[in-house]
């Protein structure tokens, strides 16, 4: 899978959510963050990845969209975090949330129901 840095993944999450997008409508997405040559810096890189591609260009303005599939991504990221982090356990990962707190009754129950629904 190709790395993809934290400022790309937000590029990324653009063309995720749009489908297509031109360079204009990835600016105007995240111009919050950062101006429009970074924008463009990000854009150059996840073209050179092979991340994204264009599908048409008028003008000087290419569309582009995502070569890579967000469900795929957010696989092998979080098994990536989950091996790096927690040994490969999802109950160490579970079990650092429950004693931070960082997990309701209401999350806790959540997660019961869908354990119960996955062994049937």
């Amino acid at each position: 899978m190709i790395k993809i840095s934290d400022a790309e993944l937000v590029v990324m999450k653009v063309l995720w959510q749009k489908g297509e997008a031109t360079s204009f409508d990835i600016i105007d997405n995240i111009k919050e963050n950062w101006n429009e040559s970074t924008v463009r810096t990000l854009i150059n890189r996840l073209h050179a990845k092979g991340a994204i591609e264009p599908v048409k260009k008028e003008g000087k303005t290419y569309t582009y969209r995502s070569k890579i599939n967000e469900e795929e991504y957010r696989i092998v990221e979080s098994n990536s975090f989950l091996k790096k982090m927690y040994e490969g356990s999802v109950n160490n990962l579970l079990l650092n949330f429950v004693k931070q707190r960082k997990l309701s009754k209401k999350d806790l129950e959540h997660l019961m129901n869908l354990i119960d629904e996955e062994e049937r």
